[in-house]
């Protein structure tokens, strides 16, 4: 036994050795309240956490963070172990909950007793605010700026309904997506699916003392919307209808909850590529910047929610509906990557490494600590020059305008500036 571990132990240090250059981490907030009181009504809970990030959702996010400072800190000294702002930047969507997701990762991330403090014997009286007749107690607060060493974070948002990094799926930003989503929903297996499905879908009202009416129709989104709504008040530890937790009805809400949002934004081809365009758009940039020292950040945090994973994982080919479809009917998929619906707290996570051998790069992802094969290969890495090409055969370039319904999927512009920089990116490869 000790033989195995010193051969692992001389693999690791002296096998292949690589440098980690940037990290890529996105992740769905925590648990949050329910989004409305259409089917399972609990009044004090929708009341205090109507969409909200909850106690359970902050703590997930917490013990997120340790992990990754575990990992990206003490394990292997990639980042500093106090917050320095030229290694990372965080960005979020414009929402409460994911807001406050990235704030609590962070702490986790960089806990107390890591924030700044002031040098030694410095005057603390120029540290207070310009407010007449004040009456500040400087000796309780020491040396330290903010009580028990807390660091505070700047956290980057958009407007809502202009975030195309983190939302581009959104029909505001986009407005052809409610045309497409039409289209899928009309689609023959989409159709086939609901109809299998149906079942499910009244013995979910019927737990929920509820029958279809014209405001309440059988769909795979009502039978997504309960089991989301239901989600929310098993996370918080509320009664929830036996139905919810029986193991053969649970296969098939999950089977709902995995192909629902997979077809919905991945069902027709262009509309996967529209939607996932700008994120890949992003990851790119962002390789392409560290590559050429463009950039100091080592890592890139983005806060966001389950539909911008699910695109993301559409765009890296790590989900797809057939997958889903193929795993619950036959019992297994050959595609080597099938992620489903993310749980609160998800995350992927899109890794740059160099080689130190011959100064190349790769790429590597996981999801929830699973690290996921690439390119399709059964290999957890991709050279970023193959990941590279896989990313721009994928690309829309003509993505906005199609959004806007202006043009067909050629705009020369688009075109040129993400050539441009893929041309960069081959040139430091070579």
């Amino acid at each position: 036994m000790i033989f195995k571990r010193l051969f692992f132990i001389f693999i690791f240090f002296f096998g292949v050795s690589c440098e980690l250059q940037m990290v890529l981490l996105y992740f769905r907030h925590g648990a949050r309240g329910p989004l409305r009181k259409k089917y399972y009504n609990y009044d004090d809970f929708y009341t205090k956490y109507p969409g909200e990030l909850t106690p359970v959702g902050i703590r997930q996010h917490f013990l997120l963070g340790s992990q990754m400072r575990e990992k990206y800190i003490l394990s292997q000294n990639f980042l500093s172990k106090s917050f320095n702002m030229q290694e990372l930047r965080v960005l979020s969507t414009n929402s409460n909950r994911t807001l406050m997701s990235a704030q609590s990762l962070l702490l986790g991330l960089y806990p107390l007793k890591t924030g700044p403090s002031f040098p030694l014997n410095f005057p603390k009286e120029k540290a207070v605010p310009p407010w007449k007749h004040r009456s500040f107690n400087l000796s309780e607060l020491g040396d330290e700026a903010l009580p028990n060493g807390f660091q505070p974070f700047p956290i980057h948002s958009k407007f809502f309904l202009k975030d195309d990094v983190l939302r581009p799926y959104s029909p505001t930003f986009c407005p052809i997506m409610k045309n497409y989503t039409a289209i899928t929903r009309n689609s023959s297996k989409y159709q086939e699916i609901q109809s299998d499905m149906l079942g499910v879908c009244k013995s979910m009202l019927e737990a929920l003392g509820l029958h279809e009416s014209s405001k309440i129709k059988c769909s795979l989104q009502t039978v997504y919307q309960i089991n989301s709504d239901l989600t929310t008040f098993f996370f918080e530890n509320y009664e929830v209808p036996p139905e919810y937790v029986d193991k053969e009805m649970r296969k098939k809400l999950d089977f709902i909850n995995n192909v629902f949002y997979a077809y919905e934004n991945g069902g027709i081809e262009i509309q996967k590529r529209m939607i996932g365009s700008p994120m890949i758009a992003e990851i790119m940039a962002q390789f392409s910047q560290k590559i050429t020292n463009a950039t100091p950040f080592k890592m890139l945090l983005y806060s966001t929610h389950d539909t911008s994973l699910i695109s993301l994982n559409l765009a890296l080919n790590i989900t797809n509906w057939q997958c889903h479809v193929d795993s619950y009917y036959k019992g297994s998929t050959n595609f080597r990557n099938c992620a489903g619906h993310p749980p609160y707290a998800s995350f992927t996570a899109i890794e740059l490494h160099k080689s130190d051998s011959n100064n190349s790069y790769f790429v590597k992802i996981n999801s929830n600590g699973v690290d996921l094969k690439l390119c399709e290969k059964d290999s957890i890495t991709c050279s970023l020059d193959e990941f590279s090409m896989r990313l721009r055969n994928f690309y829309l370039p003509s993505y906005k305008d199609q959004c806007m319904n202006k043009t067909t999927p050629s705009s020369n512009l688009s075109k040129i500036v993400f050539s441009v920089f893929l041309l960069i990116l081959f040139a430091f490869l070579a």
